[in-house]
């Protein structure tokens, strides 16, 4: 779709940048078609080898059918289909600031509209934990080696903090891309990187990036 799209636009080759589970989806372009992508940015991304999300026993969730059955999953999608803010409030507070340094209160409001417009929850969450481009099997599948095919530079940043998407995925991306990939660590921060506290910074390290 987003090379159908970049297409449309008369766009033959771009820098691209992909944030938390739009990160794969970068990646795919780049590999899949490298002559399109001049150069990558990953912000926060899942990294090379998915995600693996276990349900609350602790079992990995190998199909779509186990996030049909995942209560966690199922309660969020509960929230947005109500349009609960408050509970989407809480739950954004906590999953995705743990409760520290939230932003003010009109860009929280932002952000609990934007939730809302979510339609693929279990389709999106089912992708990343099959989605593997590495040389290994990730636990559930075997990997498709596709990294390989990444040749451009890639700009990696990654909130030390960040309990969503664990800096660990940045670092397995950097290893398999090695010189070709720089790795920008901001300390202390999260994985919203782009509020308003960290967005300037993020946007100079990208801008200087693609100069």
């Amino acid at each position: 779709d987003l090379k159908h799209f970049l297409e449309a636009l008369k766009l033959e080759k771009v820098n691209i940048l992909g944030w938390s589970a739009g990160g794969p989806v970068a990646q795919l372009l780049a590999c899949k078609y490298p002559e399109m992508v001049e150069k990558l940015i990953l912000v926060g991304s899942v990294g090379c080898k998915g995600t693996m999300m276990k349900d609350a026993q602790g079992r990995l969730m190998r199909e779509k059918g186990d996030f049909e059955r995942c209560w966690v999953v199922l309660d969020l999608i509960g929230m947005m289909r109500a349009k609960n803010n408050r509970l989407l409030r809480w739950y954004l507070e906590n999953a995705g600031f743990q409760n520290k340094d939230l932003p003010a209160n009109e860009v929280m409001e932002k952000y609990v509209n934007e939730v809302k417009l979510q339609r693929n929850m279990i389709d999106m969450f089912n992708a990343l934990n099959s989605f593997n481009i590495s040389d290994e099997c990730n636990g559930i599948c075997l990997g498709t080696k596709e990294i390989k095919e990444i040749k451009g530079p890639c700009l990696l940043i990654h909130g030390s903090n960040d309990e969503n998407v664990l800096c660990e995925s940045s670092w397995e991306i950097k290893r398999y891309l090695d010189k070709n990939a720089k790795i920008e660590i901001i300390e202390g921060e999260r994985h919203f990187l782009f509020e308003p506290k960290t967005a300037g910074k993020v946007a100079k390290l990208v801008q200087d990036f693609m100069c």
